[in-house]
């Protein structure tokens, strides 16, 4: 099961009812983690729990902007998630580009190129 939850500051997981140690968290932003357990795959809470974890990071960045209307939210949003997502995805995968782009569920060339582009970017 793919489970959204966030790590305290002693590093244990918060939610699904009790805290248990971290066991692989890769951070997204600030205290929103994602854990990975790959003995069950339910489509479902993935998308449930992404979706939790998105509207959270908009609704906190919104809030932390205050009085100042934040200008092409859109692009700088993607621009950051394709970013943090390869980036976490590559360290998961041990810089393994073919095991990273099947995870992600991208052509190999494709994950290159995103790659570059992103490091054009910078």
């Amino acid at each position: 099961m793919f489970a959204l939850v966030a790590a305290d500051k002693t590093g244990f997981l918060v939610g699904n009812d009790h805290a248990r140690p971290a066991a692989r968290p890769m951070t997204l932003e600030g205290n929103i983690n994602i854990l990975v357990d790959t003995n069950e795959h339910d489509e479902s809470d993935q998308a449930s729990a992404l979706d939790t974890c998105v509207r959270r990071c908009v609704k906190r960045y919104l809030r932390d902007m205050g009085e100042h209307e934040p200008d092409q939210l859109y692009k700088l949003f993607l621009l950051q998630f394709d970013r943090a997502m390869l980036e976490e995805v590559l360290d998961y995968a041990d810089d393994n580009q073919t095991r990273a782009s099947r995870i992600l569920g991208l052509n190999r060339g494709t994950l290159r190129k995103k790659i570059s582009q992103l490091d054009n970017d910078q």
